[in-house]
C-alpha cells in the first residue's frame, strides 16, 4: 500500500527523529560503573548486603525500570557513605547519574555526577577505574545537555585515567567518544583522523568482549559520518566476536548497525534482513522497540 507523498515524508522525519534518540541510548551512553575490588570495596560475599542490592538496581537498569534502580542506588549510595565505602558509594552516585539521564532529569544527573567526582579526587590508585568510568558519564552528560567541548574535555580525562590504570579498552572508548564531541563540535577532520588511529591500534589487540563493544561504538560512529565502507567492514568484524563469544546484546547492536548502513545505501531488503534478525535474537524491550520503529521508518522510505 503507498502512503501519500506528504504523509509519507513527515513519517520518516517523525521516525528518523524518535529512532535517533533511542540508539543514542543504545548506542553512545557509557555503561554502568563496574564493581571493581579495591581496598575499600566491601568484602564481595552472599552476606553483602549493600553489594546484593546494588546488583539489583542494575539488573532493573538493565530492564529499563530506572525509576525503582533510582530508588534502590539512593539507598545503597547512603549506607556505603555511612559505611565509610566512598569509592563503591562514588560508583553507586555515577550509575544513579546515568539513571538520571534516562529520565531526562538533567539536575539530578548533574547533582549525582558531582558527588562521585567530588569523592574520588582524593581517592588514589584505588578508585582510578571508577573515577576513569565516572567521567564518561560526565562527559555524557555534558553532550546530552548540549556541551559537546567540556564533553571533549572529561572524555580527555577519562582515557588519561584509563591510561593509568593500563586499562587498553577503556582507552579506546574515551577516544571514540572524544570523536563524537569532535564531530558535534564540526571538526570533522580532526574526528577521521582519530578514528583511523583507533581502528589501526585497535587490530593489534586480542580478541575480547571488550573488542567487540568497541568495535561496534566505533562502526556505528562511522555510520554517522556517511563513512559506510569503513561502517560495514568493522561492523561486521564486531558482529563476528559479539557471536563467538555469545555477547547477545552487542550483536543486537551490530544488526541494527548493519541495517542502517543497508538502509543509507538504499538496499532496503538486506536492511530489512538485518533488522529482522535482531529483532529474532533480542531479549530487550527497549532494542526491540528501536527495531520495530527502524522497520516501520525503512518501510516508510521504500514508499518514495
Amino acid at each position: 500500500m503507498k502512503y501519500p507523498r506528504r504523509l509519507t515524508f513527515t513519517l520518516l522525519i517523525f521516525l528518523g527523529l524518535l529512532i535517533s534518540l533511542l540508539l543514542a541510548d543504545t548506542i553512545w551512553k557509557p555503561g554502568l560503573t563496574e564493581i571493581v575490588p579495591t581496598k575499600q570495596t566491601p568484602i564481595i560475599s552472599q552476606a553483602s548486603q549493600g553489594l546484593q542490592e546494588e546488583q539489583r538496581g542494575r539488573d532493573r537498569y538493565r530492564q529499563g525500570d530506572f525509576q525503582e534502580a533510582i530508588a534502590i542506588w539512593e539507598s545503597v549510595a547512603q549506607t556505603y557513605g555511612n559505611e565509610g565505602y566512598f569509592i563503591a558509594q562514588a560508583r553507586v552516585l555515577s550509575n544513579l547519574s546515568l539513571a538520571y539521564q534516562h529520565l531526562g532529569k538533567w539536575q539530578l544527573a548533574t547533582e549525582a555526577i558531582a558527588r562521585s567526582i567530588a569523592l574520588l579526587e582524593n581517592a588514589g590508585l584505588s578508585g582510578l577505574s571508577v573515577f576513569a568510568q565516572a567521567m564518561n558519564t560526565q562527559g555524557q552528560l555534558y553532550l546530552a545537555t548540549g556541551n559537546p567541548e567540556a564533553a571533549f574535555s572529561a572524555w580527555e580525562t577519562a582515557e588519561e585515567l584509563y591510561h593509568r590504570d593500563r586499562q587498553e579498552m577503556g582507552v579506546f572508548k574515551a577516544r571514540i567518544n572524544q570523536a563524537t564531541a569532535l564531530q558535534q563540535l564540526g571538526l570533522y577532520r580532526r574526528a577521521s583522523l582519530l578514528l583511523a588511529d583507533i581502528n589501526n591500534n585497535l587490530q593489534q589487540q586480542e580478541t575480547s568482549p571488550e573488542k567487540a563493544i568497541v568495535l561496534i561504538r566505533l562502526g556505528n560512529l562511522l555510520s554517522t559520518l556517511s563513512r559506510f565502507n569503513e561502517a560495514q567492514s568493522i561492523l561486521q568484524e564486531g558482529l563476528t566476536i559479539a557471536t563467538n563469544l555469545n555477547l547477545n546484546s552487542e550483536q543486537v547492536t551490530a544488526l541494527i548497525g548493519l541495517g542502517n548502513v543497508a538502509k543509507n545505501r538504499k538496499n532496503y531488503t538486506t536492511a530489512l534482513d538485518y533488522y529482522q534478525q535482531a529483532l529474532n535474537i533480542s531479549p530487550s524491550p527497549q532494542q526491540q522497540a528501536v527495531i520495530e520503529l527502524a522497520k516501520l521508518s525503512l518501510f516508510a522510505e521504500n514508499q518514495q
